[in-house]
């Protein structure tokens, strides 16, 4: 049976994943929204794993009862955890539709990230931030402008000018 709606479903992995785009775009909104959020309460390692509730706690007078501040920290290392379990199936989900999110997507972009850092430190321009260094494409960390065109293209300093 064929539909005008079938033509929309893309068939991912060895054929057994059927999604929409609208569904692998939302996938992929969802994913980064949570690393963000969880980034924000934790740290940003922990957010790639779906961790950092655990961290979240208050104390007695904040909570307004000592008993309460204690249920609240058990609350939130079970949610952590249930968390963590949902960040890890829906970062297989994206490896297998081929997406471009997940811890997966996420820590090679943090490996690439620190190689332009290291490469820009080499030869690349020392005024830029690591973030602005990180936002640059490859061609344009090897070929910063403010550099000239080559590592043998640097204005010599010293006597010898």
């Amino acid at each position: 049976m064929t539909s005008a709606d079938d033509q929309d479903v893309c068939v991912v992995g060895e054929g057994n994943l059927k999604l929409t785009e609208q569904a692998l775009k939302s996938i992929t909104v969802g994913i980064s929204a949570a690393i963000k959020e969880l980034g924000e309460i934790g740290s940003r390692t922990d957010a790639l794993h779906g961790a950092g509730l655990a961290d979240l706690s208050l104390t007695g007078m904040e909570a307004g009862h000592g008993g309460l501040a204690r249920d609240f920290e058990e609350f939130c290392e079970l949610w952590d955890w249930g968390v963590r379990g949902l960040m890890q199936d829906a970062d297989q989900l994206a490896q297998r539709a081929g997406l471009a999110a997940g811890m997966t997507w996420e820590e090679d972009q943090y490996v690439e990230g620190t190689f332009k850092i290291a490469t820009n430190a080499v030869i690349g321009n020392p005024h830029l931030s690591e973030e602005e260094v990180v936002e640059k494409s490859w061609e344009e960390v090897v070929m910063d402008p403010h550099r000239g065109k080559g590592v043998s293209s640097l204005p010599m300093v010293g006597p010898e000018q």
